[in-house]
């Protein structure tokens, strides 16, 4: 599970958002060839599975003419729109322009780093992380965890915005845990 490293320009899109790791979509719903669309941060972007099986990130609307690239294939490490064929690294870069003209040099898609991580494809808004997806303190046993990720059918509507967050995962109190047990206070300490 490394880090997939790329970078991209800012084009104003996703104002308003964190610089953070997003969960997009569900590890096993992302098949090797395949191309899925995801409205993110006030845009759109597009994931595949490269060669190696890594999942990237880019933006979904082709720089010729705006198709939507969730409808064009992968090509080895690419990205191939249907409209006419112009293809995308996982960096972003045009590749390949059939008619053999030559690529702009604006011919690029704005790409994220990628980790897929607890059975989720995660995807950071920005060029580079700030830090990892989140996970559990190097002290924790992470074959005793048991977690099961899922989607929902329909978006959560949630307000407060609190009442969701409260009832996630929380790193914070993780050195309140000792043997699988809630434990705020040493039990030495607790009389009866």
């Amino acid at each position: 599970m490394s880090v997939v490293k790329t970078t991209h320009t800012n084009r104003g899109e996703g104002q308003g958002y964190q610089q953070c790791w997003y969960p997009l979509m569900l590890s096993e719903n992302l098949e090797e060839g395949n191309i899925a669309g995801h409205d993110f941060c006030g845009g759109r972007v597009i994931l595949y599975r490269d060669s190696g099986g890594t999942p990237r990130a880019m933006t979904a609307y082709c720089k010729h003419l705006g198709a939507d690239l969730s409808v064009g294939d992968v090509v080895g490490d690419d990205v191939r729109c249907a409209f006419h064929h112009w293809q995308y690294g996982p960096d972003g870069v045009c590749t390949t322009i059939p008619t053999g003209d030559r690529i702009p040099p604006q011919a690029r898609q704005v790409s994220f780093p990628t980790e897929e991580k607890w059975d989720v494809i995660w995807v950071f808004f920005g060029t580079e992380p700030l830090y990892p997806v989140p996970s559990f303190h190097e002290s924790v046993d992470t074959d005793r965890i048991m977690y099961r990720a899922f989607e929902y059918d329909e978006s959560a509507q949630v307000d407060p915005w609190w009442v969701f967050t409260t009832n996630v995962f929380d790193d914070g109190i993780e050195p309140c845990i000792e043997g699988g047990n809630l434990c705020l206070y040493s039990t030495d300490s607790v009389e009866v």
